[in-house]
């Protein structure tokens, strides 16, 4: 409950940044991600590749699938949400895993060619099932390049981040590490 009270405080916070953005020609954008993620913890590791990403906390996927966001109306700012969910049943038993991050990313330019970006994010991870369920508090930066496509209508992504989530119960943290690569649809 904790962590669902500073993702909404984020997003509080961040209101007045889209409503001011909004009058330029920003764009809403529709994307995914794929890629490779390393999750590391209590001496083990444990290396994972989803196209597209997943949120797949049982093998190891950390990185969400699906890519929700804004573009600033001259291209120096996205705020998206990183989100995936996962569902698997057999034989009466039934387990779910969802990762979900709010992020704020700052283009070094807005050229039409590629341009740098650092990214930052908070959110929270859930395993659950059987009646039980963890959730997990995440924390993560990246570095990456964008480069917008099809005149301003799209762009695709690299990024390198690191991801630090909360021990669940007590125990100890992960450390996820990913290589992700992505393409957005700018729907303006």
């Amino acid at each position: 409950m904790k962590i669902m009270m500073v993702v909404g405080s984020a997003l509080l916070m961040a209101a007045p940044l889209w409503a001011e953005e909004s009058k330029g020609t920003g764009a809403w954008t529709v994307g995914t991600n794929m890629g490779l993620s390393v999750l590391t913890g209590s001496g083990s590791s444990l290396v994972s590749v989803a196209w597209p990403g997943s949120s797949n906390l049982f093998f190891g996927g950390v990185q969400p699938g699906f890519r929700l966001g804004y573009v600033a109306g001259d291209d120096r700012f996205d705020a998206y949400l990183d989100t995936g969910f996962g569902l698997w049943s057999a034989e009466g038993s039934t387990l779910y895993s969802t990762t979900n991050t709010l992020n704020v990313q700052k283009n070094f330019s807005s050229s039409p060619n590629a341009t740098p970006y650092v990214t930052g994010g908070i959110g929270f991870d859930l395993i659950g099932g059987e009646g039980a369920s963890q959730t997990r508090a995440v924390l993560g930066a990246g570095l990456g390049v964008r480069r917008p496509i099809s005149d301003g209508h799209g762009s695709v992504r690299t990024e390198f981040r690191y991801d630090r989530l909360t021990g669940a119960d007590g125990g100890p943290g992960l450390n996820s590490f990913q290589v992700k690569f992505g393409v957005d649809l700018w729907l303006r």
